[in-house]
């Protein structure tokens, strides 16, 4: 469904983006990417297949089997779609760094600055043109054609790449708090649907599944104040009645037992 109607997911694994390891958030920008750039997405796509296949080749290579000339061909392919969609994701986080920036303002009172940066694996800062980046990762990739085969797996490329948060001018990972973190995850949660807004051109629809209860009651108001402003429709689901929903124009209260649905008569 993604591309298809521009929306929102924030669930409890999405307090992890911070503290947890770099598969969350590559898969943060590559969810935005699948609404907003089908360029991408097919390099993407791409990508993924080339990429299993060359482990498999580099695996059959470890153990003594597999056609060495082969190797070539896939690392060619890979440095290609892989530029395509490292540039696509240092675009997307240069874009998404002054939302978040901008959202974490609101969210703290003023208080805390965060800056975001695109963090590839095998170089310093990802090129602007996909030409610049093809050339160096596909460098990197025959330099360390040797390790990979000792190791019989990919060492270089977007599947390896990260995203550093630095809140106040430190490594946000080791340096924030619990709460800092929860405040970085809404700040990144609420950019994404700012920039979702800006490029589709209409409101993304916005779940928040089950994910109220994980916040204390001041990130709470503070989220649910903030998505009622912007008069997004927003599906929300709980274990206990929500509440909090005062400045939202319009509300809707449905029950869930058993698999049936009922409308609350708050509705």
């Amino acid at each position: 469904m993604l591309g298809v109607c521009p929306v929102v997911l924030f669930w409890p694994e999405d307090l992890a983006l911070v503290r947890g390891g770099p598969d969350g958030r590559r898969r943060f920008l590559d969810v935005i990417l699948a609404q907003t750039d089908q360029q991408a997405v097919a390099h993407m796509s791409r990508y993924r297949r080339v990429l299993e296949q060359r482990n498999a080749l580099l695996h059959q290579l470890r153990l003594g089997g597999g056609a060495r000339d082969s190797l070539n061909s896939f690392t060619g392919e890979l440095a290609h779609h892989g530029a395509w969609l490292g540039v696509a994701r240092s675009r997307l986080v240069e874009a998404l760094a002054p939302l978040t920036a901008l959202s974490l303002h609101d969210l703290s009172d003023q208080r805390e600055r965060i800056s975001l940066r695109y963090a590839p694996a095998h170089v310093a800062s990802i090129p602007d043109t996909v030409e610049a980046a093809e050339q160096l990762l596909l460098g990197t990739l025959r330099d360390r054609s040797a390790e990979e085969v000792a190791r019989g797996i990919t060492l270089a490329g977007p599947h390896r790449d990260d995203i550093a948060f630095d809140l106040d001018g430190r490594a946000a990972r080791g340096n924030a708090s619990q709460g800092q973190q929860r405040s970085i995850v809404l700040a990144c949660k609420l950019a994404e649907v700012r920039y979702l807004q800006d490029a589709a051109g209409v409101a993304p629809v916005i779940l928040l599944d089950d994910v109220l209860s994980e916040l204390d009651p001041q990130r709470r108001g503070s989220l649910l104040a903030l998505l009622a402003e912007g008069r997004h429709q927003v599906l929300v689901t709980a274990t206990e009645p929500l509440t909090e929903v005062a400045d939202f124009a319009d509300v809707l209260h449905f029950t869930v037992r058993s698999g049936v649905v009922t409308k609350d008569e708050r509705g």
